[in-house]
């Protein structure tokens, strides 16, 4: 659902599109628990600057994808709506 210039998407959704992505990168992406907002961590401790670089990147594509992901999803309930 639109508002203003925001989205608005269901908590449900965040949660099994966060699930999903997860499994499919193998990264651990989850939800906030105050806040509805997808985010992602590792540890840098012994990893090389180009390991560094390869897992903000690994980490930043599979977040990507759940955007896309709950875009493509909120695109169909809202055809559906209408």
């Amino acid at each position: 659902m639109k508002y203003g210039k925001k989205t608005i998407v269901s908590l449900q959704l965040l949660e099994d599109v966060a699930k999903q992505v997860s499994k499919e990168f193998k990264v651990g992406i989850r939800v906030m628990k105050d806040k509805p907002v997808l985010m992602t961590e590792f540890r840098v401790k012994g990893l090389k600057q180009i390991e560094k670089v390869q897992e903000i990147e690994r980490r930043a594509k599979a977040l990507a994808e759940a955007w896309n992901i709950i875009k493509e999803q909120e695109k169909g309930a809202g055809d559906t709506k209408a």
